[in-house]
């Protein structure tokens, strides 16, 4: 069976751990990494190279969930980001 390879991007730590959870009681699913701010999770979405990022919209830090979408997308297009 393949896996999907899935970045989780919330600031929230217990809407993360939640989601997380969620993700990982499926076994199609396979949660590489998460982060906090936008950052590192482009810094990641490099390193690990998703197949897919869940990202929220508003996070702490310099960038925001839409410029890190966009940066992610633009880096590596074969991403999928929701």
């Amino acid at each position: 069976m393949t896996t999907t390879k899935i970045l989780v991007v919330e600031d929230e730590a217990l809407f993360s751990d939640l989601l997380r959870r969620t993700l990982e009681s499926d076994p199609g699913l396979e949660i590489v990494g998460d982060a906090q701010d936008g950052e590192t999770a482009i810094a990641l979405a490099q390193q690990l190279k998703p197949d897919a990022v869940i990202m929220d919209i508003e996070l702490s830090g310099e960038l925001d969930g839409i410029e890190t979408a966009l940066k992610i997308k633009s880096e590596r297009p074969e991403t999928g980001v929701v």
